[in-house]
Order: C-alpha cells, then structure tokens, then sequence
C-alpha cells in the first residue's frame, strides 16, 4: 500500500509572489523530456510522477495504492476504480515556495483542472494519435501505456482532455518540434 507522502508537505499560508507553471498533456507528449530540459537551462522543474506529487487513489476507499506492476492486472476495470491525483498541499506549497522564482511543475492527474488556480499559465502539449501511439510503445524510459488497456484508454481520453485544455484556457504546443524549440517558445512565454 502506498504511503500518504502528501501528509509529509507542510503548508505555508503567506501570500508572495507565485510564478508556478504547469506543463501537462497526454502521456507520451514529452513532458518529463521538457522538464529535464528546463532544468538543464537552471529552472526548478518538478516532475508528478518522479518527485511525489500525485498518487493512483482508490474511488471506492479513497486511500492511496500503487498501482499493479504486473500488465494483466493492469485493466479498464482496474483503471475504471482508481484515479491519478495531485495532491493540493504539494502543489500548494510549490506555489507558494515560488516566491517570484520561475518555477514548473510537469505532468498530469485527474484534479488538473481544480488545482489550476495555483498555475500562473499552463502549457499543453498534444500530439496526433499515431505519434503519441508510436512514442508510448517505442519509449524505453517509462512503461506506463505498454498493458494494452492502458494504450486503449490514453487513446480514447487524450483528444476530449486536448479539447478541455483548449477551452480552459492552457497555452497549447505541438509537441512534435524539437524539445529546444518547445522550450525556448515556453520561455519566451512566461518572460513576456
């Protein structure tokens, strides 16, 4: 069972200056790639997945739980059960740690959208669907997509999430040009 590492985050309540920025966008966009390339350049850039932010969350229980690591337990049912989730103190206390700092948070969770008023702007990064198929099932650093229930549902959900993005307001970006670029037009982004 995974721990509660949200209940490790102490929360600030002074007002500052937050400069917080979410880079998100179905999985297979590249978001970790920016995050390191970002970082590589001197940002703070904090990624959900690798850095604790987020967890797969029981809809029944409500409790934290890892999610299987073997594929065939990996299915629609159990994926239909359980939801991906930022934890709001975390992304709370990255807000208010920023502190006039230009700081990135990259990644995706099922609450994006109620958190959002932590986020200065939000990127999206969207690709078609056979870019995003190919780039899942060729990626070696990351195995997340692989069970084929998981490709099927990242599929079906990554064009209405694109749309709700849009229509939300987020900065979208083709996700196809080369990583140098996406990062000099989000830099670019948030200085002007």
């Amino acid at each position: 069972m995974r721990q509660n590492i949200h209940n490790n985050w102490s929360i600030c309540y002074n007002e500052v200056n937050m400069s917080l920025y979410y880079i998100t966008g179905a999985t297979g966009t590249g978001k970790s790639t920016i995050r390191k390339a970002l970082q590589t350049r001197g940002y703070s850039a904090h990624d959900v997945d690798e850095d604790d932010f987020a967890a797969f969350y029981n809809k029944k229980t409500g409790e934290a739980e890892d999610r299987p690591n073997d594929y065939a337990l990996r299915t629609k049912e159990w994926y239909e059960n359980h939801e991906w989730r930022l934890f709001p103190e975390a992304v709370e206390v990255l807000a208010q740690s920023a502190q006039g700092q230009e700081v990135f948070l990259c990644g995706i969770a099922s609450n994006n959208e109620a958190l959002r008023h932590y986020f200065d702007k939000v990127f999206c990064l969207t690709l078609d669907a056979d870019t995003l198929t190919d780039r899942i099932l060729t990626r070696t650093n990351n195995e997340f997509g692989k069970a084929p229930d998981e490709l099927k549902n990242i599929l079906s959900w990554h064009q209405s999430f694109e749309a709700r993005n849009k229509a939300s307001g987020s900065i979208m970006i083709d996700a196809s040009q080369p990583v140098g670029k996406i990062v000099d037009y989000i830099v670019k982004t948030i200085k002007a």
